[in-house]
């Protein structure tokens, strides 16, 4: 078993997963973070039912507020790869 760092596995995720089920996933690890620092620092179990609740209601949340100005950077960013060029000589 290889070792690898979350962003790695996001990356690599983000290859076979739609967006939508990678939004789905990085709200839910969120979830459990708040859930796991409830517990550690208030000693509060959160019921795993709830927090699967919380993470889609967050997500869905994230969703319908989505601006149009948000909403049209990503279209425009599907249209055409950012490409470095150097900047002129002088």
């Amino acid at each position: 078993m290889r070792s690898s760092d979350m962003l790695g596995e996001l990356m690599r995720l983000q290859k076979i997963l739609s967006r939508a089920n990678i939004e789905l996933l990085v709200t839910t690890l969120w979830v459990i973070w708040y859930a796991r620092n409830k517990f550690v620092f208030e000693g509060l179990k959160l019921d795993p039912n709830l927090l699967l609740a919380k993470a889609e209601a967050v997500n869905e949340a994230f969703s319908r507020t989505k601006s149009p100005d948000m909403l049209r950077s990503e279209n425009l960013q599907k249209e055409k790869p950012n490409v470095w060029t150097p900047p002129p000589q002088g």
